[in-house]
């Protein structure tokens, strides 16, 4: 059985997921801590979508909020 690479999209951004073994939770707690602009994000494993052989979860970003 092979396993099929996930990817995030955060805005233009591909970010490859170099744990595709691990669960859906734990890779996206681990691309939180390394990109911290999703940690408010919600996600779901069936929010993905199969693309060219790759799993692709569109990532939700949050615009910044400024004071004034």
């Amino acid at each position: 059985m092979s396993i099929v690479q996930r990817v995030f999209q955060i805005g233009s951004a591909s970010i490859s997921d170099p744990c595709s073994s691990l669960p859906f939770e734990k890779a996206f707690e681990m691309l939180c801590k390394t990109h911290p602009q999703v940690r408010h994000t919600q996600m779901f494993e069936s929010d993905g979508q199969y693309i060219d052989g790759k799993i692709v979860y569109v990532v939700p970003v949050l615009p910044p909020k400024t004071n004034g």
